[in-house]
């Protein structure tokens, strides 16, 4: 499922290059997390699974006075289980957002930063009455260590803290039926810069 031994390798690649290499102040740049998954929603009925994983790419723009302006896509993935009469059914839910992400320098290659976006938020189990998607906002803040430069490349190591809300519904879970949700996230990940 989330941790599946490809997505840890991709993970120990991703680290072993940030770990290797230097973050440029602006352009392109790729980056894999992993972390811990916390849903909220009224009625109890869903289950979470306590993990996460998240694949993203940006854009940073030329550093301005006070910080840097980011533009960044991402897909985020997590468990869940729905208490269905006497089982708990599975469910993946996949997460593909777009955000602004605002860095700011605070000392030794350490920046504050924060997140806030769009996101559609899909989610289905093996049976198709179970599928549901919607549309909602995330919000997020964190940490950002740059390396030192080195060989035209750059990277970074970040820890954040992110809310996603969003109402799912689907052909089986309408109106007052439909989940609403408060999706919290811790994640680590490293990304390489362009």
């Amino acid at each position: 499922m989330l941790c599946s031994p490809a997505m840890k390798r991709a993970a120990l690649v991703a680290a072993l290059l940030a770990a290797s290499s230097s973050a440029a102040s602006a352009g392109t740049y790729l980056g894999i997390g992993i972390g811990t998954n916390g849903v909220y929603e009224d009625s109890e009925r869903l289950v979470e699974d306590g993990r996460s994983a998240r694949l993203f790419a940006g854009y940073s723009f030329r550093p301005m006075k006070y910080g840097t302006f980011s533009i960044e896509g991402a897909l985020n993935g997590y468990g869940l289980g729905l208490r269905d009469r006497t089982s708990v059914v599975e469910i993946d839910a996949y997460q593909l957002s777009a955000a602004g992400k605002f860095n700011v320098p605070l000392a030794n290659r350490f920046e504050a930063f924060g997140r806030l976006g769009l996101q559609h938020t899909t989610a289905g189990a093996a049976n198709s009455i179970y599928d549901t998607s919607g549309t909602g906002f995330l919000a997020g803040a964190g940490i950002e260590y740059r390396f030192t430069p080195g060989i035209g490349t750059g990277a970074s190591v970040l820890l954040d803290y992110q809310l996603s809300k969003v109402t799912l519904s689907g052909e089986r879970f309408q109106g007052p039926t439909a989940f609403n949700i408060l999706e919290r996230q811790w994640a680590i990940s490293a990304a390489v810069a362009f």
